[in-house]
């Protein structure tokens, strides 16, 4: 690295200069062109004393970048290089992996003699098949556990780093890699390979149990994306589990006090949920009858002109009838677009309010549900208390913490038991606004995009 230049800085002047450079000797260089750094696939970089990597977001072709032998201490401003296939940041003053989240076609990456003490922040290079990073600071073995994620991973090197110099960590990187053909640069033997599998073997085995444990929670989470999807188009995101029932306790700590009071309380609590979970049943039995398209079908008007050569009065007429024709065409499709759009329009209002009244019918069986259990809660509120006054000398009486403030007199349960069917009351009607608001304001918007197209379409044939 030369110390003795002053630091470099990446700029589109350098970038054109080391283009020209870099180009092919002879007749080859002279006919390329002028520089465009927007189609440049190769730079160089190297041992230049740059110190921070920037200004290279015009060079969106770029599939190799080699910025070797410089100062730089951080991984930055590569989001535009999407299409990089090559990047060398070797002998520079690196700390962390990072930065290289847009970098998903990368397949050789080399990092050697910086001083990262971590492999990550790679998930996104999932094209990956040369690992350099040997001589870094490297000293725990799950860096090779991380990098099982890599399935077209063929060469690492890992030399020089002080994880590498101890006994069996060879082996480990076969085991844990077995797809990996070159380690150090040298090939692998698959002999080498299964020794090391039965050396570790029960370490691969709790690791594949693992993954395949976390790649059916990533499936899972997928489905579950995919599914909230669907139900936000539908207006019924966060109803489709216990979402909304486990809402109503999430702020409600005396709610949740109460709770606490004994058998009693949790099989109402178990009773509710039941109860709830059947009837938000309805709402996805509805979707079914909710969307429902309309077919149309265009007037093709077409004219035909069999004679070119006629007399004046003759295409006068002609013109006449034509245009007579056109007109009326024009005011039975505008007749027929406004009764198949006020139609639409009708159906599609009359979808959407029965929609939300079968809807608000769910959330006032919530509702009803909540004020049957209150009034129980209540009743076994009151029996606890009861039961409390009558032993308040009794040295073998426990009170959970959380109901002693609750359990002093009438007043105070009374204000707990109302004030936690006043919250959960107040978290049902939120969601049925939210609801309600979606469903109209879909409606809303549909017609109103129908009319904004008439009007265009009405615009252009008066024109």
């Amino acid at each position: 690295m030369s110390d003795d230049l002053e630091p470099g800085v990446i700029d589109a002047e350098l970038l054109r200069h080391l283009v020209l450079k870099q180009r092919p000797k002879g007749e080859a260089g002279r006919i390329s062109g002028p520089v465009i750094l927007e189609e440049v696939l190769v730079i160089r970089l190297d041992d230049l004393n740059i110190l921070r990597i920037d200004n290279l977001w015009m060079m969106t072709s770029l599939v190799k970048l080699h910025l070797a032998l410089n100062k730089i201490q951080k991984i930055e401003n590569l989001d535009a290089l999407v299409n990089l296939k090559e990047l060398d940041l070797s002998f520079n003053y690196i700390e962390v992996i990072e930065n290289l989240d847009n970098l998903t076609k990368l397949e050789i990456f080399t990092i050697y003699n910086n001083s990262i003490s971590k492999v990550e922040n790679m998930d996104s290079l999932v094209n990956l098949r040369l690992f350099s990073i040997g001589k870094n600071k490297l000293a725990d073995w799950d860096n090779i556990v991380y990098l099982r994620r890599f399935s077209l991973l063929r060469t690492l090197n890992m030399d020089g780093n002080p994880c590498a110099d101890i006994d069996g960590f060879a082996e480990f990187v076969y085991a844990c890699l077995p797809k990996l053909v070159y380690y150090h640069y040298r090939y692998i033997h698959p002999r080498d390979k299964e020794l090391a599998r039965e050396k570790y073997s029960d370490t691969i085995v709790a690791l594949e149990k693992t993954e395949a444990e976390a790649q059916v929670h990533i499936e899972q989470q997928r489905e579950e994306e995919q599914k909230s999807e669907l139900y936000s188009a539908a207006f019924v995101e966060q109803l489709d589990s216990d979402q909304l029932f486990n809402s109503l306790y999430e702020g409600d700590e005396e709610g949740k006090a109460l709770l606490k009071i004994g058998d009693e309380a949790m099989e109402l609590y178990n009773k509710m949920m039941g109860n709830f979970f059947e009837k938000k049943a309805l709402i996805f039995l509805d979707l079914k009858r909710v969307m429902k398209g309309m077919e149309s079908s265009d007037i093709d008007v077409q004219s035909h002109y069999d004679q070119l050569d006629i007399t004046a009065v003759e295409f006068h007429n002609l013109c006449e009838t034509t245009e007579t024709e056109l007109m009326a065409a024009e005011l039975i499709l505008n007749n027929q677009l406004e009764k198949t759009n006020a139609a639409f329009e009708r159906n599609l209002i009359e979808l959407v309010s029965t929609f939300i009244k079968d809807a608000q019918a769910i959330f006032v069986e919530c509702r009803n549900s909540q004020q049957i259990f209150n009034e129980q809660l209540s009743d076994c509120a009151n029996r606890y208390l009861s039961n409390v006054i009558t032993k308040a000398d009794d040295p073998k009486l426990r009170i959970p913490c959380e109901l002693q403030q609750i359990m002093t007199d009438k007043e105070a349960l009374n204000k707990a038991t109302g004030g936690s069917h006043d919250y959960h009351t107040q978290i049902i009607n939120g969601r049925e606004d939210v609801l309600v608001k979606k469903a109209k304001k879909w409606a809303s918007d549909t017609c109103a995009d129908i009319h904004r197209e008439v009007h265009i379409t009405n615009n252009f044939i008066c024109e």
